[in-house]
Formats: C-alpha cells, sequence, structure tokens
C-alpha cells in the first residue's frame, strides 16, 4: 500500500502561468493528454471550488509520485503562491 501524496493548491492564475512554462519546457501533448502528464510529469489537474478569498477557481495537482512532486516544487515553486487554508478554531487556554 503506498502513502497518499497531498495534493498541491494552485490559485487559477498560477495554473495559467504554470501551464505557459509547461508548455515551454514539454511538448504540447504533455499538458494536453491527462495519461501522459502523469506519466511524465507524476501529477493530474483537478478542478476544484471556487475561493471567495481570492475571488477565483482553485486548482489541485494530484501527485502519484513523491521525488517528482519534489522535482516539480524545485523547479516551479517560484511561479506559485501558497494558497492559504482555513484555520482550526484554537480554544482559549485557562492560566
Amino acid at each position: 500500500m503506498s502513502d497518499i501524496i497531498k495534493s498541491v493548491v494552485l490559485l487559477e492564475s498560477d495554473w495559467e502561468t504554470l501551464l505557459a512554462q509547461l508548455r515551454i519546457d514539454h511538448p504540447l501533448s504533455v499538458t494536453l493528454i491527462r495519461e501522459k502528464m502523469r506519466r511524465v510529469l507524476g501529477y493530474t489537474v483537478r478542478n476544484g471550488h471556487y475561493n471567495e478569498l481570492y475571488s477565483t477557481r482553485i486548482v489541485y495537482l494530484d501527485f502519484f509520485d513523491e521525488k517528482k512532486k519534489i522535482m516539480f516544487l524545485l523547479r516551479y515553486s517560484d511561479l506559485i503562491q501558497k494558497v492559504p487554508t482555513k484555520k482550526k478554531a484554537v480554544p482559549n487556554e485557562k492560566c
């Protein structure tokens, strides 16, 4: 059984920037054919929900290989920004 690899969460605008760079770095078929994207890049794209904070859609990159995820982050992290997640409420501590 393999471990679950956490998805990379992107704003739609970051995905569009990343996609443009991927199309420079790889043949067009890598970004258009889902199975080829998974084989070559190690992930597939999943469209998520609408993010009211940023007034944009969220895109998830679902990785299947931890090594490819690390290489992706090393290579493309300058093109993406961190999408904040909802914080869980922390109960007040009594002194």
